[in-house]
């Protein structure tokens, strides 16, 4: 037998944000809650590459110079070009808290725009009745930066109605909505040869948008698309069309 490999560690950009940009010499010094991520929760080391975001897309690399008891000494900072990506936006029927957090976790990761809720005839009555779960959503949305991203977390707007969302759409956007009997996902990417000003994603709530949905949307110039032949939860639909998408667009 050969000489077993010793695994080299992955290496995983630590990330922070800003209130204001940093000092013109490249080096911030970094304390309080900050230091403790840095120093307790993620264990960095001198050398580490760091990326700090200020929350509207700016963004910059260094390295992690020391690492004291009390502050942490960044350096050789510098501005990168904002990350390219294609806009994107997703509407999705309200259902449960704690799966929606989790997608618009995933979403935000994803460099999605905007995140509408919406008001469905499947919807969970409670979700439906109220807004509560907008303040967690949105905090998520800007907790979740610090695992990846864009560095611009995504809006979160008030629930809606299906049909006021779709008129607020732009009518030269590409819009999707996800149905296990529409064509391939990869297909109905492709069918559009000209680049849109925006990809919008439809996801229905648990049970899915009901047919008088579905034909609502494609009366507004959605395309139903399926990403397998299999039915899965909503939020695992979800984030793994907006991954497909964000393959196959940018």
């Amino acid at each position: 037998m050969g000489a077993r490999r010793t695994r080299r560690p992955v290496m995983t950009i630590l990330r922070l944000r800003l209130e204001s940009p940093p000092p013109t010499d490249g080096r911030l010094e970094v304390s309080g809650a900050e230091h403790r991520y840095l120093s307790r929760v993620r264990r960095a080391r001198p050398g580490e590459p760091v990326e700090l975001f200020d929350g509207s897309g700016r963004r910059w690399r260094g390295i992690v110079e020391n690492i004291g008891p009390a502050r942490t000494m960044l350096s050789g900072l510098v501005e990168r070009p904002p990350a390219a990506a294609a806009p994107l936006a997703l509407g999705v029927g309200l259902g449960r808290g704690e799966p929606l957090a989790r997608l618009v976790r995933a979403a935000a990761e994803l460099a999605v725009e905007r995140v509408v809720p919406l008001r469905c005839a499947r919807s969970l009555s409670r979700a439906a009745a109220a807004g509560a779960v907008l303040e967690r959503l949105r905090r998520v949305a800007a907790e979740a930066l610090r695992a990846g991203g864009a560095g611009r977390a995504p809006r979160i707007d008030e629930p809606r109605s299906l049909d006021a969302w779709c008129a607020e759409l732009p009518p030269d956007a590409a819009k999707l909505v996800l149905d296990l009997d529409g064509r391939p996902l990869r297909d109905a990417v492709a069918a559009r040869r000209d680049p849109p000003p925006l990809w919008v994603l439809a996801v229905g709530p648990e049970g899915g948008f009901s047919e008088a949905e579905l034909e609502r949307l494609c009366a507004a110039g959605f395309v139903r698309a399926s990403l397998a032949d299999l039915p899965l939860r909503v939020e695992t639909a979800a984030v793994g069309a907006l991954v497909a998408l964000r393959v196959l667009v940018g």
